[in-house]
């Protein structure tokens, strides 16, 4: 599942104790990450949290899917104001490889409001204007990811032979590290 890598990396790069922030996690911190102060928020609250508590720093914030709640360049560039120096992020979501096939741009149509999914170029992009730099770049391998997708968003993605859709995990540090 996407989650094991979004989990693995954080169990490797955030000691115990480390305070942590899971944008959108389970109710329930994982057993990976015993041993941290975790605090899970709704996606719907994270970005006003951000917001509000710019002042007490995280060493690590895990995102999920954050294009998909969020303004991306505004989430981001909260998350960057969160992290102290020398903390992590690290965000999953869906990019595009390659050019998306039009059943692809239909499955993945965002909702009103949210932002679109993005060529990878263009995802890393906006971390750097966040004021990340990329330290790491983890493609999640499709049969993890593709099975917790929507019905229709699983045939969009199966039916594309080219391997547009992928879904990534990265690992951001702050750009003046």
């Amino acid at each position: 599942m996407k989650e094991d890598v979004l989990l693995d990396l954080a169990a490797e790069h955030l000691q115990p104790g480390a305070r942590v922030l899971d944008l959108g996690g389970p109710a329930i911190p994982s057993p990976l990450l015993a041993g941290r102060r975790v605090t899970v928020l709704r996606e719907d609250e994270a970005l006003a949290f951000l917001q509000a508590h710019a002042d007490a720093p995280f060493d690590g914030v895990l995102t999920r899917a954050p294009s998909s709640f969020a303004p991306l360049i505004l989430l981001l560039t909260a998350v960057r104001a969160a992290l102290h120096e020398g903390g992590i992020a690290l965000v999953a979501d869906l990019a595009w490889q390659t050019a998306p096939t039009p059943e692809l741009l239909r499955a993945f149509a965002p909702a009103p409001g949210r932002d679109k999914v993005r060529p990878i170029e263009g995802y890393e992009m906006q971390m750097e204007h966040a004021g990340f730099s990329v330290a790491g770049r983890h493609d999640v391998d499709r049969a993890r990811w593709a099975a917790t997708l929507a019905p229709e968003q699983r045939a969009a993605v199966e039916a594309d032979t080219r391997g547009a859709a992928r879904f990534v995990v990265w690992v951001l540090r702050p750009a003046s590290e």
